[in-house]
């Protein structure tokens, strides 16, 4: 009888990079013997690696010449980023 994961590990990646960044460290656990039984996931938060909306251009707020802003929907990641999980 073959059981399933004993446990399912999450990996979540840092802001700007993607979920491949967690390609080395996945497979160096995979090859422990005592994680054999064990589900690793990685993922890309909207606006990440697979998930970037190119379609979707930066806005330069220009209403402050002295500080310049840059808005866009990635900067709001209280918004999306608990949806995603």
């Amino acid at each position: 009888m073959t059981r399933g994961p004993s446990a399912t590990l999450l990996f979540v990646h840092g802001g700007g990079f993607c979920k491949d960044c967690w390609d080395p460290v996945v497979r160096r656990l995979k090859a422990l013997p005592f994680l054999t039984n064990v589900n690793f996931v990685t993922f890309d938060f909207k606006w990440h690696g697979e998930n970037y909306d190119h379609s979707v251009a930066a806005q330069v707020d220009r209403s402050n010449p002295e500080k310049l802003r840059v808005d866009h929907p990635a900067r709001d990641i209280t918004t999306w980023a608990p949806a995603q999980v």
